[in-house]
């Protein structure tokens, strides 16, 4: 199944989406909707991805030999999403909207730096010494040789030096979940204020996770899970749910109409990110491998920004037809339709 040497993938989804909405009363709007999503595992464009099996250190090689395309991994088809939203008209000039959502997340599995650069598609040697005050081999012996194994079997013995990433076969795919309640205000003067508590929480976020990190400080490769078992002192690693993350923020808004050739947009955010540290993007490793401890793991995530503020304004300059200077004749043709507009950010 390996005809080439790009790391290229195939991935499809499917989705649907219905939606409704409904006047429950004079100033009651309500509108529900609900999404399904699945995700399949994917492919390499030449032939399918693996599966590392922890217990007897082979891998098998989804489509070749006699391994079923998609590995016997049971990817979940009943992902079901719902929405609501609410909007209560208080008064002519006082609104109140609510909403939740639900998101499961479209990571795609047959990604580059997880499954689809798994052994043997990419021989990556790395070979390490019995402590760090060895060396790994001398300049006689040479770097080891690297040996392209036969797939054709469809299964194959990792060799202890190369690392290997897999799933678990009933994969359990993340999701995210989002509320929001507003309250927006029209006050004179063409002024619109906002005020609106935004949450989320992403569940079951899908991390790599080593399981064969060392689990006895000081110990050494004599810590790790898998060296007594099959000699591996790398990476031998699970693409699994491992925590959450939650962002909460109060995030208002001031804005003046375009009137009087003057737009006036502020707003103003104060938020905190909290999460599994330092992986926001599921490609990389928790800060923490050890199962039992990775809950410590959590902190403030590096894309936290507890302050945002930002402000646009937009004018019309007075000058041309219908405007207080230059109002007609050549002044007015060169003046005239000009706008100056402003933002600021921090």
């Amino acid at each position: 199944p390996f005809d080439d040497n790009q790391l290229t993938s195939r991935q499809t989804t499917y989705s649907f989406y219905v939606k409704d909405g409904w006047q429950a009363a004079r100033n009651l709007t309500v509108s529900a909707g609900l999404r399904w999503d699945y995700f399949p595992l994917g492919a390499r464009k030449s032939g399918g991805l693996g599966r590392y099996d922890f217990n007897t250190n082979v891998l098998s090689i989804c489509g070749a030999g006699d391994v079923p395309s998609d590995c016997g991994y049971h990817i979940n088809q009943k992902n079901f999403s719902p929405r609501l939203g609410i909007a209560y008209r208080v008064s002519d000039s006082f609104v109140v909207r609510a909403g939740y959502g639900l998101n499961y997340d479209p990571y795609p599995l047959a990604f580059v730096r997880n499954l689809l650069s798994n052994y043997p598609n990419d021989l990556l040697l790395t070979v390490n010494p019995a402590n760090n005050f060895q060396t790994v081999a001398t300049f006689k012996t040479g770097i080891p040789a690297v040996v392209t194994p036969d797939v054709n079997s469809g299964r194959i013995t990792v060799p202890s030096a190369y690392q290997v990433r897999s799933l678990a076969e009933n994969y359990e795919r993340g999701y995210i979940q989002s509320w929001n309640l507003s309250l927006q205000k029209e006050f004179g003067g063409g002024f619109i204020a906002q005020a609106a508590y935004v949450g989320t929480r992403q569940l079951k976020i899908s991390q790599t996770l080593d399981l064969n990190a060392g689990q006895v400080l000081g110990a050494g490769r004599n810590g790790q899970p898998f060296f007594p078992k099959f000699g591996r002192t790398v990476q031998t690693a699970l693409l699994t749910p491992v925590g959450r993350n939650q962002f909460d923020s109060l995030q208002t808004r001031l804005q003046r109409r375009f009137g009087s050739g003057v737009h006036l947009n502020a707003g103003y955010t104060f938020s905190k990110a909290i999460g599994i540290c330092c992986d926001e993007l599921s490609d990389s490793l928790p800060a923490i491998q050890i199962p039992q401890f990775i809950r410590l793991a959590r902190a403030l995530e590096p894309f936290d920004r507890p302050h945002n503020f930002n402000m646009t304004v937009v004018a019309e300059l007075p000058f041309g037809k219908g405007k207080r200077w230059a109002k007609d004749g050549a002044l007015a043709l060169l003046a005239g339709g000009w706008s100056v507009n402003g933002l600021l950010t921090s």
